[in-house]
């Protein structure tokens, strides 16, 4: 027979009264008339006759506590509560903050390159070099157990060779080029000739969990990319396929919703907001998207779809395993509206895809890619380079053509010493680039990396000797400087 639960609950309390009542009558009968003549002490208790100890009572499964009832008083063996100690602060629904060695942290970054042309380029461009120090301060704490907060915050001098600004290969805070930044947040207090510096915001975030929904507001990464080197559904400030350092991928202004709709069903839905060129905030420039993140067979599955700066996107990305096989794949349609006013651009359709498998293996940690990607608004030829570089928006990839295939293989060495080498190619004009790096774990956080770049293909040339300053490429890499360069990082 099944006692129901609230029966049982007034057997225990009865219970206990009939003892506190017939302990109380004990008191009272041995206690002396004259209150001064109390003892200090207590006097001990006889059990009471014909009362036998009430059985230990284990927890009722399945009752979570009553939600907004405080938590009982702790009460001493004759009931009394039992005060804090002394200096102690009484219980709090606030966690308590952590020490700052769990909130703050930081890196330190140095790099130099020697950057080698062409004796016979026809642009006229000697050898450079490059140099840069960035300086990141980070805090990341809990403000409410249903609050955080991200600062990311960086210092940065350095050199830039005169063909370019750092852009892509050494890419850092400062030299990100994306509409989705806000320049109010980047202060460039140093700017002479190929020397600058500067102070900013890289991430600034605050996320509120509750449930099953987050929410992150401010500048913070936004990453829906599944592919290695060429991400064509990485929307927002995206990695080049060549950039030296990927530990801190550029913040983006903007607000990111996610509802865990059931196990494996996610919800997502983003607003970025955009600037024009002068820096000033546009609807033409900003995105909106919304995706949908399922897990099924194995397989994460993102449904993606939505606006970007003058664009309209719907896509899709898959990646999972089949074996020892990685397998991810993603891509999307694009309809272009230069001024995001509904009315579509003539011949406004467009479209990328990248796709590979990978293997990874327990020994020395290797690990070896292959991915083909295709671009459509490339150029089917290298005399239609210069257009497409010229019309690219700053989150767009950084190249030219419409099909690549890239590759990449790491291993660990020793312990200490990572290798690791990627090769893009360019299927249309046969043009290539190759990398390779060596990371040494030289202490506790602390990393070393040697590293280099070769190009191959056709150089530029001037068809017309009467106009030299007309310049025709002859491919896509035949022109990039090789690349020798040095990078250490620290963290703290």
């Amino acid at each position: 027979m099944t006692i129901p639960l609230a029966c049982l609950a007034c057997v225990v309390l009865a219970t206990h009264a009939s003892l506190g009542e017939a302990r109380a009558s004990l008191r009272d009968a041995h206690a002396d008339p004259s209150p001064t003549d109390v003892p200090s002490a207590e006097l001990p208790l006889e059990p009471v006759p014909g009362l036998d100890p009430v059985p230990g009572l284990d927890p009722v499964p399945g009752l979570d506590p009553v939600p907004g009832l405080d938590p009982p008083a702790q009460a001493n063996a004759r009931g009394s509560p039992v005060s804090s100690p002394a200096g102690s602060a009484p219980p709090s629904s606030v966690a308590a903050f952590p020490s700052a060695s769990e909130v703050l942290s930081g890196s330190v970054r140095m790099t130099a390159a020697y950057l080698h042309l062409g004796d016979d380029n026809p642009f006229g461009v000697e050898d450079d070099a490059l140099s840069t120090l960035v300086i990141r301060g980070i805090a990341d704490a809990p403000v409410r157990p249903w609050l955080t907060m991200e600062l990311n915050y960086f210092v940065e001098l350095g050199r830039f060779p005169g063909f370019g600004g750092g852009e892509g290969t050494f890419t850092t805070a400062a030299t990100a080029q994306s509409a989705y930044r806000s320049p109010l947040l980047t202060w460039n207090g140093w700017s002479q000739g190929t020397v600058r510096g500067a102070i900013g915001v890289d991430r600034f975030v605050l996320r509120m969990k509750r449930g099953n929904a987050r929410l992150s507001i401010g500048r913070f990464p936004i990453t829906l990319t599944t592919s290695t080197l060429i991400t064509p559904n990485d929307f927002f400030a995206p990695f080049g396929a060549t950039a030296v350092n990927r530990i801190y991928k550029p913040g983006v202004d903007g607000a990111r919703f996610e509802y865990a709709l059931r196990p494996f069903l996610t919800l997502d839905v983003m607003g970025v907001l955009g600037n024009d060129e002068q820096g000033a905030p546009t609807w033409t420039d900003s995105a909106l998207l919304g995706s949908l993140n399922l897990v099924a067979g194995g397989y994460e599955i993102r449904f993606v779809g939505g606006k970007v700066s003058r664009k309209w996107v719907a896509g899709a990305s898959v990646q999972g395993s089949a074996g020892p096989v990685h397998l991810h794949a993603e891509g999307h349609v694009s309809a272009r509206d230069r001024d995001s006013n509904g009315q579509l651009d003539p011949q406004p359709w467009g479209g990328k895809l990248a796709a590979g498998p990978s293997i990874s293996w327990p020994w020395k940690n290797l690990s070896v890619g292959v991915e083909y990607a295709y671009l459509s608004d490339g150029g089917a030829t290298p005399a239609d380079y210069l257009q497409v570089q010229a019309e690219q928006s700053p989150d767009a990839l950084p190249y030219l053509g419409r099909h690549y295939l890239s590759s990449f293989v790491g291993a660990d060495l020793i312990p200490v010493l990572n290798l690791s080498a990627i090769g893009l190619f360019n299927v249309a004009d046969g043009s290539g680039l190759s990398g390779v790096s060596l990371k040494y774990n030289a202490a506790d956080e602390v990393d070393v990396i040697l590293g280099a770049f070769a190009p191959w293909g056709a150089p530029a040339s001037t068809p017309d000797p009467l106009t030299p300053s007309f310049v025709q490429l002859g491919s896509e890499f035949g022109d990039a400087p090789l690349t020798v360069y040095v990078e250490t990082r620290a963290f703290f």
